[in-house]
């Protein structure tokens, strides 16, 4: 059962109940209708909380009371198939989480769980009595139609809602499967996290390539995430000068020696992009105007860049261990 003294569990399980009683629910993942699962094989306390049953992971919408009663039918008894008018056909009808006698588990257990509680019951039965009143004379019959009419128009909408609020004022009912359905909708969401990143760093490689192949400056998170990795690279250089075992060409170096090394790597990156030469006079230029040496003249600069500029490259190329992790201009699409 949902914590209600937890505001923020309260209101997830009330977005849930919204989505799965809503007119499109959105499933996690792919709602697959693979499993057999007879109710004899379903062991509740008769309040409807399942305290064992077959594992049962892609159904997020098993027992739910709130989706069986919306979408167990179609809008229309029959549909237009290849110029041929056929029955229609809804989730509930093709699922195969049946028992292998007559009733199936799914309805059993909401039947259970309906039972249990009074508030879902009466609010249930408040729009039951709305909507057979409506199905009994032909003429509304006709004007309520399609199906999905009887949970938003008129005086069913506000009846709907109120069976929504009662299942959610419910809070969730316990299920042993809960744990897996949870493990299985994280897996799902790591995937399609995956999935979109990396599409997007395909998408952004090849926009880099193009601006490489026509001599053009790095793109906007490219020089984004090249400043964020020469932040990063500076506090580690720092960090680096009080390892064990560091040599003195690290360990002896002053804090705006960390800076300008940094600094030069950020703007050999830049350079780089477009295969342009990093230069110590170019580079003092642009350090002065964005005031990023202060109490160094761009003489000064000049003179003593060369080294900085040095001492970055071969830093980036290991001479004195591992400082500096590879540079991944897409590390932000990390999932």
């Amino acid at each position: 059962m949902t914590d209600q003294t937890d505001p923020k569990s309260a209101w997830i399980y009330k977005k849930e109940v919204e989505n799965f009683g809503g007119d499109q629910p959105k499933f996690d993942f792919r709602n697959k209708n693979e499993t057999d699962v007879s109710w004899s094989d379903v062991k509740t306390d008769g309040q409807g909380n399942v305290i064992q049953m077959p594992l049962l992971k892609s159904k997020q919408c098993f027992g739910r009371i709130e989706y069986r009663m919306r979408h167990e039918k179609a809008d229309a008894e029959k549909m237009l198939l290849r110029g041929k008018m056929v029955p229609s056909e809804t989730r509930c009808d093709r699922c195969r989480v049946k028992t292998k006698m007559t009733e199936e588990s799914c309805g059993l257990l909401i039947r259970e769980r309906i039972k249990s509680d009074p508030g879902i019951l009466g609010a249930l039965k408040n729009w039951r009595r709305a909507v057979d009143k409506a199905m009994a004379d032909p003429i509304e019959k006709k004007v309520y139609s399609p199906r999905s009419s009887l949970f938003s128009r008129d005086q069913f909408g506000h009846l709907w809602q109120d069976v929504l609020d009662a299942i959610a004022r419910r809070g969730r009912f316990a299920n042993s499967n809960d744990e897996a359905v949870l493990v299985q909708i994280e897996e799902a969401k790591r995937r399609e996290r995956k999935k979109r990143a990396d599409k997007m760093r395909a998408k952004r490689e090849a926009e880099r390539r193009e601006l490489r192949a026509r001599q053009q400056p790095p793109p906007r998170k490219f020089v984004k995430a090249a400043w964020d990795e020469c932040l990063k690279r500076r506090d580690q250089l720092m960090a680096a000068r009080g390892a064990a075992g560091i040599g003195r060409q690290i360990s002896r170096i002053a804090d705006q020696a960390c800076e300008l090394t940094a600094y030069a790597w950020y703007y050999s990156e830049l350079l780089g992009f477009r295969s342009l030469p990093i230069k110590p006079g170019s580079m003092a230029k642009w350090l002065v105007e964005n005031e990023l040496a202060p109490g160094q003249s761009y003489e000064n600069l000049k003179v003593r860049l060369k080294r900085d500029i040095e001492r970055a490259r071969e830093i980036e190329e290991g001479v004195y261990g591992h400082i500096w992790q590879p540079f991944d201009p897409d590390a932000d699409l990390e999932f």
